[in-house]
């Protein structure tokens, strides 16, 4: 199964789904979350979760600010970024030490708010810097374990386990 490990931001969906007004040639997710690391195809999860339930957090805030994408010469991905705060940052390299999987190269907290197919570049950067991003902060409690199932109408998301923070 396809799995990864993620933060949900429930509480910012209505923000984010209104920042979802491009134009045509996008894809836009329906559910949101910080994805602290992909793990890909995955034949047993006992290990994994036995590994997560090791890790410990304390609480922490996530806010939303900026808006931005990925790419140079095409914009694949629209994003709205999360202030990089020590406790997110030190979250996911725990996650990444405990886990026997690759290490990320450069961890960028951020939620996918779109996914892009030949749009102008030059279009989307103006639309980008045109929004003005509101502040919204919500606090962290947990993170997860989840399943990822690709569909024809896009991924499909399952929660297999929680894991809570605040357990140092």
């Amino acid at each position: 199964m396809r799995l990864f490990i993620a933060i949900l931001v429930e509480p910012f969906k209505e923000y984010l789904l209104s920042l979802q007004n491009f134009p045509e040639k996008f894809t836009y997710p329906k559910e949101f979350h910080l994805t602290l690391k992909f793990l890909g195809e995955v034949q047993d999860t006992a290990i994994i979760t036995s590994a997560l339930a090791k890790v410990k957090s304390p609480f922490f805030t996530l806010t939303l600010n900026t808006l931005g994408y990925f790419g140079i010469t095409e914009i694949r991905t629209l994003w709205v970024g999360l202030k990089e705060t020590a406790e997110i940052t030190t979250l996911q390299q725990r996650i990444e030490n405990i886990l026997s999987f690759p290490k990320e190269s450069n961890f960028h907290p951020h939620i996918t708010i779109a996914r892009v197919k030949n749009a102008p570049i030059i279009e989307i950067q103006k639309r980008i810097s045109s929004i003005q991003m509101e502040q919204r902060s919500i606090d962290i409690r947990e993170f997860c374990l989840i399943k990822s199932t690709l569909t024809p109408i896009g991924p499909h998301y399952e929660i297999i386990e929680r894991f809570s923070l605040g357990n140092l």
